[in-house]
């Protein structure tokens, strides 16, 4: 086995993700890295595991974006969902098992019971803690602006927005190996809520799940037809050691989503 670490890497927003790109490239220099992540956008779609078709999984040898060393990257899409690119990740692309998985980094945050079940990002890592491995889901919430630009055809990404995710994913490796180092008993994903803005000297605060309500999430368009409609959230009321109520104060949140296995 490497004497560096090696972890599995997914996430929900897919392969050309650039919140991916610069989370691989701030673990390279320290660690070996299996991607595999989906071909397309897979969020909301929570730990949905492909059964009525065929998955394509194909590797990529030399992503352009990567600025890392070559040697510690394995590359993969897969036509398939997170906790699907996680599994096969385990099972069939890594050489070696690794020490962690990590989804993400998500554009926008998954804070609060409703995203939380919702998320690709908690179940890629969900789908690793159910295989006994340490399981970090990573998030980086957005100013409202941030987010409509990188949903753009292509996507923009203001500048602001990429010198702060270069910030997150700096402190990225630190956080793996103080989780990896914890030894979590039962099955726990760490999952990582990032402010905007967030610095070295961001503090981290242990939280619990806000428990938000959204309410109605589609709108008709047209008789009989319906669309997602991302709805207002009440944060009125949030208790103080909520992972949405740090957000709110720029403070980085760290709630381990447990559950106790006999």
């Amino acid at each position: 086995m490497s004497a560096e670490p090696h972890y599995l890497l997914t996430n929900d927003d897919g392969i050309d993700s650039p919140f991916l790109h610069a989370l691989v490239n701030a673990l390279t220099p320290f660690a070996k890295v299996t991607l595999v992540a989906p071909t397309r956008e897979q969020s909301w779609i929570s730990k949905a595991i492909t059964r009525f078709r065929e998955l394509e999984g194909s590797p990529l040898p030399d992503p352009s974006w990567h600025q890392g060393p070559r040697e510690n990257l394995r590359a993969f899409t897969v036509s398939g969902t997170p906790a699907d690119c996680v599994n096969l990740g385990l099972f069939h692309f890594c050489e070696e098992r690794p020490q962690a998985v990590l989804s993400g980094i998500n554009i926008g945050f998954n804070a609060g019971l409703p995203f939380i079940f919702s998320s690709g990002t908690v179940a890629g890592a969900l789908e690793g803690s159910l295989q006994k491995l340490p399981a970090l889901a990573l998030s980086l919430a957005l100013p409202p602006e941030a987010f409509l630009a990188l949903q753009e055809k292509p996507p923009r990404l203001p500048t602001e927005v990429k010198e702060n995710l270069y910030r997150v994913s700096a402190r990225i490796p630190e956080l793996v190996q103080s989780v990896v180092q914890e030894k979590t008993s039962g099955l726990t994903v760490h999952n990582f809520n990032f402010p905007t803005p967030t610095h070295a000297s961001t503090p981290i605060r242990t939280t619990r799940p806000a428990k938000l309500q959204l309410g109605g999430l589609f709108e008709e368009h047209r008789p009989g037809f319906f669309r997602f409609a991302f709805p207002g959230i009440d944060r009125s009321q949030l208790a103080p050691d909520s992972d949405a109520a740090a957000l709110q104060e720029e403070a980085i949140s760290h709630s381990r989503l447990c559950f106790q296995l006999g």
